[in-house]
């Protein structure tokens, strides 16, 4: 099965991904580069890292290979979500970024609603009571879920969001998210035969489509 390695450092107490990689050298070399932006005497070179099962260190600053199977990557995205989405949702630019406004669902039962100004700050999420408690385990366990460890809340709010918008614009386009080296990137395809190989060419890549409901799902490499 295809085999893809991710990469992720833990510095001052905060998680974060470098991304996803072709093998385990790029991500190795991802950790070494975020390593001479990050220490106060850096390393010379990406050995002094000194990978040991898949973890290496520098001074106050870890880092973590870890071996995926694409599939597993490109799971089911809405079983991440634990039956919560948005509808309904409102978007207005701003001098700052974008406002919106949507109401919130769990299993098809509109539960509350949420809004952010789009002028800086977390969004303001307002839920019935009996489902206060749930959404905050459920955003929990997706933070742990996908390494994210910051305003867990709202970026699970903003997960939601993001489903929903490529739910729209699957509805017209084909939307395929290609993974090259450290860097990840959505690509949206009009009316393309995904057997084409000139579509999915490029190597090292892992390819996965979106599919409306169901989130992204692998058709592989090029």
């Amino acid at each position: 099965m295809q085999q893809i390695y991710t990469a992720t450092l833990t510095w001052t107490g905060q998680t974060q991904s470098l991304g996803l990689h072709a093998n385990a050298r790029s991500a190795q070399l991802a950790c070494f580069h975020h390593c001479l932006e990050l220490a106060d005497q850096p390393p010379t070179s990406p050995e002094q890292l000194d990978f040991q099962g898949g973890t290496g260190h520098w001074e106050d600053v870890t880092f973590e290979v870890t071996q995926v199977d694409v599939q597993d990557l490109a799971r089911n995205e809405r079983s991440l979500l634990h039956g919560y989405h948005v509808m309904d949702v409102h978007t207005a630019p701003t001098h700052d970024g974008t406002a919106f406004s949507c109401t919130v669902h769990h299993d098809g039962k509109v539960i509350g609603h949420a809004e952010n100004s789009g002028t800086g700050g977390c969004s303001l999420i307002r839920l019935d009571q009996p489902y206060r408690a749930a959404f905050q385990q459920a955003a929990e366990q997706w933070a742990k879920d996908t390494g994210n460890d910051f305003e867990i809340e709202d970026a699970f709010l903003y997960a939601l969001l993001d489903c929903a918008h490529n739910d729209q614009v699957a509805k017209s386009h084909v939307l395929i998210r290609t993974v090259t080296g450290s860097e990840e990137e959505d690509i949206i395809l009009k009316s393309v035969n995904l057997s084409d190989p000139q579509i999915l060419a490029a190597e090292p890549q892992a390819h996965s489509g979106w599919i409306i409901g169901t989130g992204w799902k692998d058709i592989g490499r090029g």
